[in-house]
């Protein structure tokens, strides 16, 4: 799940797959804007941040897929062909919502569960 925040001064450049800005350096050509400095890591190294950051990526992508999954299982259901104008123009009411972000909930639990297992452990008790 990548977060990109414009900034002020970012122009009309074209916004690639990834919602980064793309810019054109001396030459025409495009090349990625990136951060500069020191990567800031909250786990014992880098390393075991850079895997964090890889599974937390990927259970976003996991669950976009399940959203579409349901949307076309619910698509189906009332009978009608899951094509992409339809996948888009689904508008899931409260309780699909509900759902779904129950759904989401539990599979955040189950994922980062050792992790918070973990820093409950090391955690002193509250007063």
């Amino acid at each position: 799940m990548d977060l990109y925040y414009p900034s002020k001064n970012a122009g009309n450049n074209p916004v690639n797959r990834a919602g980064g800005r793309k810019l054109a350096d001396g030459n025409g050509k495009q090349r990625q804007r990136v951060a500069k400095g020191r990567r800031p890591f909250f786990l014992d190294s880098p390393d075991s941040d850079k895997l964090l950051a890889m599974i937390v990526a990927l259970v976003g992508e996991v669950s976009v897929v399940k959203e579409r999954l349901d949307t076309h299982e619910r698509l189906a259901a009332q009978g009608k062909v899951a094509t992409p104008e339809e996948i888009e123009n689904y508008a899931p009411d409260e309780a699909v919502e509900d759902e779904r972000e129950a759904w989401r909930a539990g599979m955040l639990e189950r994922v980062f569960r050792i992790i918070s297992a973990t820093r409950e452990k090391h955690e002193p008790p509250s007063a």
